[in-house]
């Protein structure tokens, strides 16, 4: 069977044109835009210092199993905390959290829809992994081996949940969504109380904060109806660059996550930043507290210098290495998906989907 993919090249080229000569129009107004009102026109991209100061920094990720039998939902959940120490812009020391090789926390349920099982599964990993990160905020301090407390905790993704978390109102796992809003605002008060950053660090993103910001200021580029913030700052960026940083949400009262946050709905801050040239660009989100002190005065110049300090020791794949060590902690295979299912089945009886016994594809 041919597959004609002539009309959607075309519409690629088209639209990577396009975005260009909108980058090349940006990069000129540089210094001129109002992204936040008129009055307000600042640059918009700004150079990064890479920064060697001594620091402690931790990370926090999880892998997720799940199995999905006839008449019961299964979802485990392995969170995982590295602490990494810096001096002389070396790492000194690192530990795990809980340990190098966590075990699961398993969920099961039962009459869920499918829309709600992987809503479950989503909101369950999250609520394991702030669960974790506030463990590390509160407690985790120098332990008698030259690890230090964290001043910074990354977290892998978004710093709030995505609209598709949130349950519908009637929903039977509106209560889980519950719990990791309570989660999410102990984690951000503690990071308060404690000058801890808390950071998070988004590989892939299709935001449009800042597209919607440049439309808004009166910019005529019509392109940026079809196109988000990675793919404009993809050509807008150069090394050791970022953008300014903008609230999470133009109207954060009105947002339909930020709303559940009261008041640390106005402090979620975010950004974009780039490490090398053909780097990728990443979004970064951070909670702005006035008078923190774990990343000095000026709070979002010591973020963005500490990430491009951390990410240069990635020659070919620029990341933080501690988010690198947290994920590959949390790491979960097919191999335990097989495993679980077949622990699960032999001491519930549960039975597989029919589709999973059938003789043919």
């Amino acid at each position: 069977m041919k597959i004609e993919i002539r009309d959607a090249l075309e519409v690629a080229r088209s639209l990577s044109e396009a975005c260009q000569s909108a980058a090349d129009s940006i990069r000129q107004l540089n210094g001129k835009l109002g992204l936040e009102g008129p009055e307000n026109a600042r640059p918009i991209i700004e150079k990064v210092e890479e920064s060697r100061a001594d620091f402690c920094v931790a990370a926090v990720d999880s892998g997720v199993v799940a199995a999905t039998l006839r008449f019961l939902d299964i979802v485990a959940i392995r969170p995982a905390g590295v602490i990494f120490e810096y001096r002389g812009g070396r790492l000194f020391s690192h530990r795990y959290i809980p340990s190098k090789t966590p075990g699961f926390v398993v969920k099961a349920d039962g009459g869920l829809d499918y829309g709600e099982v992987a809503a479950r599964n989503s909101l369950c990993r999250l609520i394991e992994e702030m669960g974790l990160a506030l463990r590390i905020a509160k407690e985790e301090s120098a332990d008698g081996k030259g690890c230090c407390q964290p001043g910074m905790i990354l977290i892998d993704g978004s710093l709030v949940p995505l609209v598709s978390d949130r349950p519908a109102k009637d929903s039977r796992i509106g209560y889980l969504y519950g719990m990791l809003v309570e989660k999410y605002r102990e984690l951000f008060s503690v990071c308060r109380q404690k000058g801890i950053c808390l950071v998070g660090f988004s590989k892939d993103s299709r935001g449009r904060r800042f597209v919607e910001a440049i439309r808004s200021s009166g910019v005529p580029l019509p392109v940026l109806d079809r196109i988000g913030d990675v793919q404009l700052f993809s050509s807008v960026l150069g090394e050791a660059q970022r953008t300014v940083a903008l609230p999470y949400a133009a109207n954060p009262k009105e947002h339909p996550i930020l709303e559940d946050f009261g008041e640390f709905g106005d402090k979620i801050r975010v950004y974009y930043q780039r490490i090398w040239e053909h780097a990728p660009v990443y979004r970064i989100e951070y909670l702005d507290f006035a008078g923190a002190q774990a990343c000095g005065s000026e709070f979002l110049d010591s973020i963005a210098a500490r990430i491009a300090f951390m990410c240069k020791a990635g020659k070919k794949f620029p990341y933080p290495p501690v988010l690198i060590e947290a994920d590959m902690a949390a790491a979960a295979g097919k191999a335990e998906a097989g495993i679980l299912e077949m622990e699960i089945g032999r001491a519930t009886g549960a039975a597989k989907k029919v589709r999973d016994e059938r003789p043919f594809r």
